[in-house]
């Protein structure tokens, strides 16, 4: 017979088919779209599969010309592990191997087509092994393989294989005595076999539920009209996004994504369509007693199919059991798979007390408010939870995450809240130092108050990569590469956010910012105002706007922006700030002095009061105030190399040290107990 030239190779793993001549990968027939590097590093990892490739030599491998951070690996594997999701057994496909890097761990199919475009199966699950395969499994008897011959594809039919091998093909293709002899009992024994491996198919697939590859969790509805009620049943919905996001088996909408539904009139197949989510959890909650009270229904969102529904009815020592079945029941209820490393994280106690836990639950409640009275109140709870006990990591990073709050949002001065954040992460992390919380709460101290970016940066990439759902930890990291003038890495973080939380007006906040930071303000202008038709009353897209027109000397326009933005605000500083600059800047002197002297009054943060003096052409005052903000670690300031703002006094000696003097601050840490 004469031979074949072989022109492209093939790899079929779970529903996909990576070609690679065409650099093209597909799920189920519908091509999916990838960065060429992301292309690159996905291939890669399947051409070694089963071994582990270490992070340096997968940065010199794919970006062999180029001097990259280890962030852009990092992102890379996320955005594929997005993609793939998990295999159709439930497991993953690419493995983080610790301290080392990654390895692809899925069974693939490799194939080849030949110039008249047939696929010759030649290794993998769907054909017979190579003679003296030992990465695929032992080779399969002589006698079979002379029986068979050396490249027989089965049809399968399963929902969950390729598309190449369940989309209609002509016959010849699958012909399994191409290049071999036809033997009479070979083809008995293959018409048995399809038959017997047909039959197993259809009844799998009718006893087997559906595989969830998404799902979110709305907050339990309070049946009483109860503050704390309401705080623990939106605690409860996130304890089981956490519970889910530690499988890395689901994709799962972060909780603030799914608040937004709650109390609307919508049905789930809304909700889900919003959200572009294949399930929905909703449920109540009730306190009785000393009882609580639980009522759970998940519901496929495509067409409302309740997928499962359960009643719990226990004391309230016993929420962490309940919870526990809870999540349990969840996964049968998704068609999750899990290891018993997963098994452990779904089921993972950080704390044995019932009452910590609930203080815990009524704390995320109150957090979420993100108010001056809303963060004091969930201190308090904290503090209750530790004093309870004092090894709850979980709880000391929730106080960490709450000091940091109070802090950016201009609550309480940063010298002050910053190092008692700072202490509460260090306790998680000594506890546990795999809470993403923790090494998120310890990023955000590292830039906005140490101002040291590449630390925070480590940081960021380490509470990602132990739960991949992390919404704020996308977002901040993205703020982070934003003031390092790295904005194309920031855009990736942000897209990765926007895909967790589509119509997040934070998301649209950040993005609008990082884009003014780039300077393009035009974009700036129209993304703002065609958000603000969304959300007219948040008062961050007024800001950002009047940030864009006064950075183009449009000050009567941007005037307005921040005017808007300060009813909306309630005469917040940074919005009062960034309005007297653009008085200033206008000529409309008076006015501009008129803030300042409000700033002054309420005792705002310096690098407020700075931004007004800059606007009235004053850098001595604007550097001695900024000089003030560095005494007091304002967390803005990191921002001093990018924000156009500081323009007025870029060129002055005075700033350039305080440049410098801000990149080597460095202080002792301090230590933290619970009051």
């Amino acid at each position: 017979m004469a031979s074949r030239n072989v022109q492209t190779r093939v790899y079929e793993f779970g529903c996909f088919r990576l070609e690679i001549e065409n650099r093209l990968l597909f799920c189920r027939g519908e091509q999916v779209s990838l960065q060429p590097k992301t292309f690159d590093l996905l291939l890669l990892l399947v051409e070694r599969r089963g071994r582990v490739l270490t992070k340096d030599a997968l940065m010199e491998e794919v970006w062999p010309d180029a001097v990259v951070e280890e962030s852009n690996l990092t992102q890379n594997v996320y955005i594929i592990r997005k993609i793939l999701g998990a295999d159709p057994d439930g497991n993953k496909y690419i493995e983080t191997v610790p301290k080392r890097g990654y390895r692809f761990v899925a069974n693939v199919v490799e194939l080849k087509e030949d110039m008249e475009g047939r696929v010759i199966p030649f290794r993998g699950l769907a054909s017979a092994p190579a003679p003296g395969d030992t990465e695929s499994g032992p080779a399969a008897p002589e006698s079979l393989q002379q029986q068979i011959g050396p490249h027989i594809s089965t049809p399968v039919t399963s929902p969950d294989a390729p598309a190449a091998l369940t989309k209609p093909v002509p016959m010849s293709i699958f012909n399994p005595f191409r290049g071999a002899r036809a033997h009479p009992l070979s083809a008995a024994v293959l018409v048995l076999i399809a038959a017997i491996v047909t039959l197993y198919l259809i009844g799998h697939r009718q006893s087997s539920p559906k595989r969830m590859r998404s799902v979110a969790v709305l907050p339990f509805k309070p049946v009483n009209a109860d503050t704390d009620e309401e705080s623990l049943g939106l605690g409860l919905a996130e304890d089981l996004v956490t519970r889910l996001s530690s499988t890395r088996q689901i994709i799962v909408t972060p909780t603030v994504a799914a608040s937004r539904f709650a109390g609307k009139n919508l049905g789930p197949a809304e909700i889900g369509r919003s959200l572009g989510v294949d399930a929905v959890l909703i449920g109540t909650v009730q306190r009785a007693e000393d009882r609580i009270r639980f009522n759970a229904q998940l519901l496929r969102t495509d067409d409302q199919t309740p997928l499962w529904a359960d009643k719990f009815d226990e004391r309230s020592a016993d929420i962490l059991t309940v919870q526990d079945r809870l999540s349990e029941r969840l996964v049968l209820a998704l068609a999750l798979e899990l290891n018993g490393d997963q098994e452990r994280l779904l089921t993972k106690k950080y704390t044995k007390d019932a009452e910590a836990f609930q203080l815990y639950m009524n704390a995320y409640g109150f957090w979420k408010k993100r108010s001056r009275d809303g963060f004091n109140v969930s201190a308090d709870y904290l503090q209750q939870a530790l004093r309870i006990d004092p090894q709850y990591a979980l709880a000391w990073a929730g106080l960490a995450g709450t000091y940091s709050s109070q802090s950016q949002l201009g609550f309480v001065p940063p010298n002050k809240a910053m190092p008692l954040a700072e202490a509460a992460a260090r306790r998680a992390l000594e506890i546990d130092d795999t809470l993403p919380t923790a090494h998120a709460a310890l990023a955000m101290i590292k830039a906005f108050y140490n101002w040291d970016l590449p630390a925070a940066e480590t940081e960021f990439q380490k509470a990602i990569d132990l739960d991949s759902n992390f919404l704020e930890a996308h977002q901040y990291y993205a703020l982070c590469l934003a003031a390092m003038g790295r904005f194309a890495d920031c855009r990736d973080q942000l897209q990765v956010a926007r895909q967790l939380d589509p119509f997040s007006p934070n998301l649209d906040s950040t993005a609008t910012y990082a884009l003014y930071l780039e300077g393009k303000y035009d974009e700036v202008i129209a993304l703002c105002r065609q958000a603000i038709e969304v959300n007219p009353n948040f008062y961050f897209l007024h800001l950002h706007l009047g940030h864009a027109l006064a950075a183009k000397g449009m000050y009567d326009p941007a005037i307005s922006a921040f005017q808007k933005a300060r009813i909306a605000s309630g005469n917040a500083s940074l919005v009062l700030a960034r309005l007297g600059y653009a008085y200033g800047a206008a000529g409309r002197k008076r006015e501009a002095r008129q803030v300042l002297a409000e700033l002054q009054e309420t005792s705002a943060q310096p690098h407020y009061i700075a931004q007004v003096y800059m606007g009235l052409n004053e850098p001595d005052s604007a550097i001695q105030w900024l000089h003030k903000a560095q005494l007091e670690r304002s967390g803005d300031l990191i921002f001093l190399k990018t924000d156009p703002i500081y323009k007025v006094v870029e060129s002055d000696p005075k700033f350039t040290d305080l440049l410098q003097h801000i990149s080597l601050s460095s202080r002792p840490t301090p230590t933290m107990t619970p009051n």
